[in-house]
C-alpha cells in the first residue's frame, strides 16, 4: 500500500484544468510558530492561527491594550460577517454572501475553550485552539442544519458531526457557521437558490469559482481563520486559486466522506481552505483519519499515515528539489491549457520558480483526452 499523503502519488504530477460539478491522524501538537502580525498588535485581517495563539498568550495585544480571548475573537469575526457579508461593499461592490449562517452556539464554544485555556495554562493538546472555521454547507454538524445550498434540504439536521468536523472540534476549532456553495455542489459559479450569487471579495464582479465558493470568498474576506471545502474535480482548488488561498484536495481515503453530502462517492473528498500553508496542514491533521464508516479510509491504516502533515513543511526535506511536475500544454481540443495572456504569464512565472527550486518540469500533451 502507498503512504497516505495529501495528494495522489504518481511518477509525474499533472497540472490539469478540471470539470465542475473522529479522530485526528496525529496526536502531535503543532510546533510553535512566530506571529506574523508586526508591531505587537493583533490585527484581525489576515490573522493566522499562530497570531491568535500569540495574542491569547499576551505576546500580541488588541488595539486597546487588552488581551485577546476566544470569546472576543469569535465576536470580532461575527461582527465582520454582519458588516460585509450581506451588504454592498464600501467601494460600491456587491455583497459577498460567502456565509450562509452563523452558528448560534459558536459563542458558547468559545467560552468553553477559554475555560480550557485557563485550566491548561495554554492551548494544551488542541493545535487548532480557538480557530474559527466555516464549514461548506454540505458538512453535517450535530448542532446546526446543513442544506447543500438548496431549499429542498431545509430541515436536514444530522444527529452527529461529520467525521472530519468531529476531528476539528477535538483539535479545538470553533464551528463558526456554514458557508454558501453551488447547489448540491453541482457547478462552479457560486450560485444556488439559497446563496443567490457569491462574489469574489477582490472584485465582486468576478467569479468566486466553486463549488466551495462561499468558503473561498469568506476566508479571503477574513470572515474566519479557516474553512472546509469538498472537491469532485476542482471544487476546492478552483475557489482557492481565484481567492488567493491555500486549498488541499487530499487523496481519496485520507479524509472520511462520512457526513459530507457528495456529488460523487467515487471522486469526492473534503479538504481545508486557509490563507497559509501552515494553517492548512493543521486543519488536515485534524480532519484526516481512519473511519470505518468510509471503507476508503481503511486503505490507509494509522501506521501508513504521517504522524503529522506539519512535518511536510520542512522545505529542506520535502521541497521541490527532484520533484517531477507536468505542465499540461494541450488537453483534448484545448491547445491553451497552460493559460494565455496575463494568466499564462503568471503560470509561466510559477513554473519557472519551481524550476529554480529544483523541480523537473515536463510539458505534457494529451490531444486524445476526453472528459467522462
Amino acid at each position: 500500500m502507498q503512504r497516505a499523503f495529501a495528494y495522489t502519488l504518481a511518477p509525474i504530477v499533472l497540472a490539469l484544468a478540471a470539470c465542475g460539478g473522529s479522530s485526528s491522524s496525529s496526536s502531535t501538537s503543532a510546533p510553535p510558530a512566530p506571529p506574523t502580525t508586526p508591531g505587537g498588535e493583533f490585527v484581525l485581517e489576515e490573522a493566522t492561527t499562530a497570531d491568535v495563539h500569540a495574542a491569547l498568550r499576551g505576546d500580541l495585544s488588541l488595539a486597546d491594550g487588552q488581551r485577546l480571548t476566544c470569546e472576543a475573537l469569535v465576536n470580532m469575526y461575527i461582527q465582520r460577517i454582519f458588516a460585509y457579508n450581506d451588504n454592498p461593499q464600501p467601494n460600491g461592490g456587491l455583497p459577498i454572501r460567502g456565509v450562509l449562517a452563523v452558528n448560534p452556539d459558536s459563542i458558547d464554544q468559545a467560552k468553553a475553550l477559554d475555560a480550557l485555556y485557563a485550566r491548561d495554562g495554554g492551548i494544551g493538546d488542541r493545535p487548532l485552539h480557538c480557530m474559527p472555521v466555516l464549514l461548506k454547507d454540505n458538512y453535517d454538524t450535530y448542532d446546526y442544519p446543513s442544506t447543500q445550498g438548496s431549499y429542498s434540504m431545509l430541515g436536514h439536521q444530522a444527529g452527529v458531526d461529520a467525521h472530519s468536523v468531529a476531528g476539528l472540534r477535538q483539535a479545538g476549532a470553533v464551528i463558526l457557521g456554514k458557508a454558501n456553495q453551488d447547489e448540491f455542489a453541482f457547478f462552479t459559479t457560486g450560485f444556488s437558490n439559497r446563496a443567490i450569487q457569491v462574489s469574489n471579495p477582490y472584485n465582486t464582479s468576478e467569479s468566486p469559482a466553486g463549488s466551495s465558493s462561499g468558503t473561498g470568498a469568506s476566508i479571503a474576506a477574513n470572515f474566519a481563520l479557516g474553512g472546509t471545502g469538498s472537491d469532485t474535480c476542482q471544487s476546492i482548488r478552483h475557489p482557492s486559486s481565484v481567492n488567493g488561498l491555500v486549498g488541499i484536495r487530499p487523496s481519496l481515503g485520507v479524509i472520511s466522506q462520512h457526513g459530507i453530502f457528495p456529488l460523487s462517492h467515487e471522486r469526492d473528498t473534503g479538504g481545508p481552505m486557509t490563507r497559509t500553508v501552515r494553517d492548512a496542514a493543521l486543519m488536515l491533521d485534524a480532519m484526516a483519519g481512519v473511519d470505518p464508516r468510509d471503507p476508503k479510509t481503511l486503505l490507509y491504516p494509522a501506521e501508513l499515515r504521517p504522524e503529522s502533515y506539519m512535518s511536510f513543511l520542512d522545505r529542506e526535506k520535502y521541497g521541490l528539489k527532484g520533484r517531477k511536475i507536468g505542465v499540461v500544454k494541450q488537453l483534448g481540443s484545448n491547445s491553451d491549457a497552460a493559460g494565455t495572456g496575463a494568466q499564462g504569464e503568471l503560470i509561466s512565472a510559477a513554473v519557472e520558480k519551481m524550476r529554480e527550486l529544483g523541480a523537473e518540469v515536463y510539458d505534457i500533451y494529451l490531444p486524445d483526452f476526453e472528459s467522462r
